[in-house]
């Protein structure tokens, strides 16, 4: 039998092994967070053979975790789906068709991307403790010289596990928003204009200074300019709004918040520190004010969902606060109908995205 395959990596050390076997891929990860990257390629492939070759069912299987007599392992493999069905109607184990061995489908789904809640809400709970990891990592990646590729084999295990988690935390907060992005952006930092606004306990509406964002490098879109005001925006936004908005305002400026010492120790050009500072207070100032709104209101745990679906659908709570983005999409273009030139693209899956202009020849 032929064995054809290639080897995968990514920034943060993770390597995969792809193995073309007969009909079937095999997909092998090493990484300091394996879950995200077994969960991404696993879902790439899936999409290649369905989209290239229509009809064609990818079906997203586990190997059983029997070892022979011989030393090998059995041949046997579980299909993900049936094991979320089967562990949904109450049952904990399921047989080998090979080897006919009970095993516990939720240690066989320990190796199942379909089983992944996203690592968000656990990076949220220790947010300080996070973000001071983070801004070691930054400090220690910014004084190398080394190229991209490679800086992140110097760190410890756990600095390299923090940064897979804010990666796929902030993967999985794009994919709840699909929907509100064929429409506008969905990257944007905010602060309230006002010195008084937290002192005002019975304010109707408040201005608030918003900035859009490259949903490519993850950065603010003035970097690119010599406007330091492009994509920025003073925004009357009125009360109501803003305490529905709350539990995604916090999401975002925390993953927002969590990406940025990532993205500044990554970057081939540097933010400058008083830049990166100023981007940071913003952030913080943003989940503050989300926080705020919160009290006596929802908890962001209520907003981020867990879903067992491989194909990473947006769940029923996130695509109902969909109507916050667009309505603050209708309120920008009031403002400006071109999103500071923010373009539109599609990435290969046929995603929409809001890039600067120097990026748009990348999709």
């Amino acid at each position: 039998m032929t064995v054809r395959g290639l080897i995968a990596y990514f920034y943060t050390g993770a390597r995969a092994f792809l193995e073309h076997t007969g009909n079937d891929v095999r997909i092998t990860v090493r990484s300091p967070y394996p879950q995200r990257f077994l969960s991404a390629l696993t879902f790439e492939v899936k999409w290649l053979v369905e989209t290239f070759w229509k009809g064609m069912r990818c079906e997203v299987a586990v190997p059983c975790l029997t070892t022979l007599p011989t030393g090998e392992r059995c041949k046997g493999l579980f299909e993900v789906g049936k094991l979320l069905e089967n562990k949904k109607r109450g049952r904990s184990e399921q047989p080998c068709v090979i080897c006919n061995n009970w095993h516990s489908i939720d240690v066989l789904l320990n190796n199942a991307p379909a089983a992944r809640s996203n690592p968000l809400a656990e990076l949220l709970a220790n947010f300080g403790e996070v973000m001071a990891m983070l801004e070691g990592v930054r400090r220690q990646l910014s004084a190398q010289q080394a190229q991209i590729i490679g800086r992140f084999d110097n760190l410890e295990a756990s600095s390299k596990e923090i940064v897979s988690k804010v990666e796929a935390a902030y993967s999985g907060l794009m994919h709840t928003l699909l929907d509100e992005a064929k429409e506008g952006p969905r990257l944007f930092s905010f602060e309230p204009m006002e010195p008084g606004f937290f002192d005002r306990p019975k304010w109707m509406s408040a201005k608030f200074r918003l900035t859009l964002w490259c949903e490519h490098s993850r950065r603010p879109l003035w970097f690119y300019s010599k406007d330091t005001d492009a994509g920025v925006y003073a925004i009357e936004l009125p009360r109501e709004w803003l305490v529905k908005a709350a539990p995604f305002l916090k999401v975002l400026s925390s993953t927002l918040g969590l990406l940025l010492p990532v993205v500044a120790a990554t970057a081939k050009v540097a933010l400058p520190e008083n830049s990166y500072k100023g981007v940071e207070a913003q952030l913080e100032l943003g989940k503050v004010t989300a926080e705020s709104l919160l009290k006596g209101g929802r908890e962001v745990g209520e907003w981020i969902m867990k879903d067992d679906g491989v194909e990473l659908p947006t769940g029923t709570a996130i695509r109902a606060e969909g109507s916050v983005l667009r309505q603050l999409h209708a309120w920008l273009k009031e403002k400006d109908p071109t999103f500071g030139g923010l373009v539109r693209v599609q990435n290969k899956l046929q995603e929409f995205l809001w890039v600067h202009p120097s990026f748009k020849g990348e999709y």
